[in-house]
């Protein structure tokens, strides 16, 4: 049964399925989050504000999901564990911000990395490091 031999409602029914589902693809690719670390952020908060409720970096990697965006404000972060990325993400430093993150206390091994990354479409922007050796 073509297209021209529908009845007028029929192709009511197929116009609004058909947008209806063009929408679903349009809003379920539309949505992401933006989480916030600070060197003073709590390990509960929510992360969604970059004043009042930040977070830490561990807190942040664990309610992003794919596709979001962990933002790092400025500041001196002790890294004591490798950041293992394993989401696609976003992680970039807060706009006109440097966070530097400090590896004296890491042992890095044998990478010799403190971002590890581990899944595609990884973006990592405007993040220092500094103190990396491998003898810790």
């Amino acid at each position: 049964m073509g297209y021209a031999s529908l009845s007028t409602a029929d192709k009511i029914v197929k116009h609004f399925i058909l947008s209806m589902f063009l929408t679903l693809i349009t809003v379920s690719s539309g949505f992401s989050a933006t989480y916030y670390v600070s060197t003073s952020g709590s390990g509960s908060a929510s992360c969604v504000d970059a004043t009042t409720n930040s977070c830490t970096w561990a807190r942040a990697y664990a309610v992003a999901s794919a596709g979001d965006t962990i933002v790092v404000k400025g500041g001196t972060y002790s890294v004591t564990a490798k950041w293992n990325i394993r989401k696609s993400l976003t992680v970039s430093a807060a706009s006109g911000e440097t966070p530097i993150l400090d590896a004296s206390a890491l042992d890095v091994g044998d990478h010799g990395s403190v971002v590890f990354i581990e899944a595609d479409n990884v973006t990592v922007d405007g993040l220092r490091i500094i103190n990396v050796t491998r003898d810790n």
